[in-house]
Formats: C-alpha cells, structure tokens, sequence
C-alpha cells in the first residue's frame, strides 16, 4: 500500500511539473507577453495629423487627429488606416525612440481603409506579415498602438471571431477580438504570438471589450498595389450574390446554408463568358471555401486580373467546376443598390402566396423599361402572407419560378396549382435593376 501510495505522489509531482507547459501548448495563457511586445515595438509609430474639416456650414477648420502605423519595410514604408491620414495636410510620424518624421502617402484605398506612408529613413525595424488565413478563433494575439495618444501601448486578448461583416464597404472580413482596442489604435498592428502581424486594428464596438481588425492577407494584397502603381486595380467577376438561407438551401439541393448565391451575371463580363449563371451556388474560389455570399467579392479583388480561377459550383444539385479569366473591374462598374422594400395594399393573394399579379404588357414594359412577356408584376402583396414573409414588394418582377421562366400570370398561376402544398418555391425576382432569389413554400 505504502508502494501505491508513493508511486502516486511521484506521477503527481510529475504532472504538476508538466501540467503548465502542457496547459501553455493547448491555448492557456502564457505567462508574460513581454518578450513579444519588446520584439515587436520598435517597428510601431504613433501618428499625427492635421487635417482640414468642415463645420457644416461650409467653413474651412483645422483638426488635430492621431493614429498608429507600423513599419513593413526598412527603408521607412508604414501601414496604416486611411481614416487616420485622409484629408491630411501634414503628418508626423514618431517611433518608439522618439525621433519624429514628416510623412508623405504613397496611396490609399478608401474602399478597404488602408493607406500606404513613408518616411525619409533607412535600417529601420520592421514587421513581417503572417497569414491571417492560419488564424485560429481562440488564439492568443496583442495589439500595439497610440490609444487616446497615450504613446506605446500593448494590449492582449484572443482572437474571438473571424469573418465578420459590419457593413463598412463592399470588401468586409474583419477579424474580430477582445484585446483592448481604443481611439488611436487605428493602423496599429495585431500580432501573433510568432511575431507576425496578422491584422491591422482598424475599429472598435460601442460595447466595451469588442474590436475589429482588416486580416494581414488582404493588407498586404492592398499595400502591394500601393507601392507598384499608387492606387488599387481589382480584378472583376461580374457576378451579383445574396446570402443563402436555410430555405433556399434546402430548395437548391445543398446540405448547409453556404456558399455564395448568384443572383444576377452581368452580361459580357467574365462570369458570363466563363459559363457562370444566375442560381449557381459558388462553394470554391482556387481551393478555398466559400463560406459565405460576402467571402465571393473579398477573394476576387484579391485575384490579379488576368489570372484564371477555378470556380466549385453547384448547379442544379450537381458539383460541377468552372475556369474563368478574370479581368480588370471596369471604371464604370458600381456596386447594385440594395434590396428596398416598398408599399402595398392588401388584398387577398392567388395561389395561396399572398401576391397578385399582371402580366407585362408591351405599355407596361415600356414604363417599367423591361422586355414585354419577360416575367409577372406583383401588383400587391398581402401583410403576413408568404410572399410579404419572404421580402416581396408591390412592384417586383418575378422571372422564374423554380428556374423556369415565366411569361404570364396565368402561366404563374397555374404552375403553382399543380404543385402539392407544401412544395418548396424558389422565385427568380427583379428589383429595380437587381436580381435575388427568393423562397418559400406552396
């Protein structure tokens, strides 16, 4: 007994020992980040501005504002938000020794928030980029930065979420994490515990706690461009997506709600002559999954135009894959306008939807600037019904139901009758000059 009782001890002693490292190498915290943050602070500066404003009737001020950066190649290029040094008249650039710098922009993307700066320096430290695709949400990371320009600051978190979409522009993919992120922080970098920068600190919530970052791969994309030509090209697809909800991935045959939607293919853009169509669910961009409606966009404008791209599709529930060249986004090329809603009147619905329709004369599609017979006009949609629940609105085009085109509302409505209740619908609608699917059951 006294054998069993010591041979314990000794294996406890020996856990006690190993526990920590062991602890450490599955994500525990580590038990200082000092060694990273003297690594990596010389290769961070605070920013200084001053910029010209207005005060909203129209008179010129002049506004002090402050940000971080940090240096990416020796020769004085730094990295940092676009809101820090747009409309800037001047801009000083201190580093961590205290030596200040006049600053001047090489370029900027408006549309991603990051601008490209130097300064008249050689040898200096600099920060390698990591790839923010390898982020793992629970890792550990620390943000540097001149919050409320206190100077040098390090703050320490993990990575709470990737992906995220918050609305501030077409290319959205924001790393999102709970290391202190302040006003001032903006440019700064988020560092992983190699080293490695794997995003730039660009916002924070209202909610205390909760900030966001542009990932490194898409950074460093951007300040590439930058550097060569002092501007962005981005590479086109001409392609329209929608989110995919569990309705409509029931309806086109996939086993989860992802993957990115098409909703509308521009006519002779490279979509169009690579054979992609409207009601194709895009799931593989070049080997990366395709999450999400919003993962299309950001993985195209990282493509340079002129490359071809292998395209893992599914089309009418068969995985088939498309090669399309890519090209130049065209000057004239805008973004379609969201999906608005509009008014009705009640009335009762056909079809047991909730919707009344008309059939598109030649007059009519005159007015509405469309093809005559090409799809149904809902004239009005019922509160609460089917088609209300699912976002149709007074005015919409349905084109397709079930991805066969539809040419009159007696067609529509006949189609619909012959269907068992219950059967799932998937509508092909015209909005304006945007397309979208739509679904819902008989």
């Amino acid at each position: 007994m006294k054998k069993i009782a010591l041979l314990f001890l000794i294996l406890l002693s020996v856990w006690l020992v190993a526990a920590p490292a062991a602890f450490a190498q599955g994500g525990e915290s580590p038990g200082s980040f000092a060694a990273l943050a003297k690594r990596a602070a010389p290769a961070v500066v605070n920013i200084y501005v001053v910029q010209a404003a207005s005060d909203g009737m129209g008179h010129q001020r002049i506004r002090q504002g402050q940000g971080s950066g940090f240096i990416v190649d020796p020769d004085g290029y730094i990295v940092t938000n676009n809101h820090v040094v747009a409309s800037a008249q001047q801009i000083k650039v201190r580093l961590l020794d205290q030596r200040v710098f006049d600053a001047t922009v090489v370029g900027f993307d408006r549309q991603t928030d990051i601008a490209l700066i130097k300064i008249k320096a050689r040898n200096l430290p600099f920060l390698h980029f990591g790839d923010s695709d390898d982020l793992q949400v629970g890792d550990w990371v620390i943000a540097i930065g001149n919050p409320l320009g206190l100077g040098h600051t390090v703050t320490a978190g993990i990575v709470s979420a990737k992906g995220r979409v918050l609305g501030a522009g077409p290319y959205d993919d924001f790393i999102q994490t709970d290391a202190s992120i302040n006003p001032g922080n903006s440019g700064g970098p988020l560092i992983d515990m190699h080293g490695e920068v794997v995003g730039m600190n660009t916002m924070m919530a209202e909610a205390q706690g909760i900030g966001f970052a542009i990932p490194s791969n898409m950074v460093r994309v951007i300040i590439d461009q930058l550097r060569r030509r002092g501007h962005v090209e981005r590479s086109w697809l001409g392609a329209y997506t929608q989110p995919i909800t569990q309705e409509l991935a029931d309806t086109f045959g996939l086993s989860s709600p992802r993957g990115a939607l098409i909703s509308q293919v521009v006519p002779g853009s490279p979509a169009d002559h690579g054979g992609l169509r409207a009601g194709d669910v895009v799931v593989e961009f070049n080997g990366r999954l395709v999450e999400a409606a919003e993962d299309l966009p950001a993985m195209v404008a990282q493509t340079p135009a002129g490359e071809e791209v292998a395209l893992k599709v599914v089309r009418s529930r068969q995985t088939i894959t498309l090669h399309i060249k890519l090209e130049a986004m065209p000057d004239n090329t805008t973004r379609l306008a969201p999906r608005t809603g509009a008014e009705g009147r009640p009335e009762s619905g056909a079809g047991g939807l909730g919707i009344e329709l008309t059939d598109i004369t030649s007059e009519l599609a005159r007015q509405l600037g469309v093809q005559p017979n090409a799809g149904v006009l809902v004239t009005s949609v019922n509160p609460d019904g089917q088609a209300d629940r699912a976002g149709l609105a007074r005015g919409d085009i349905i084109l397709s139901v079930n991805q066969q085109p539809v040419h009159s509302a007696d067609e529509f409505y006949s189609r619909i009758q012959q269907m068992p209740e219950g059967t799932r619908l998937v509508l092909l609608v015209q909005r304006g000059s945007q397309t979208f699917w739509v679904s819902m059951a008989r």
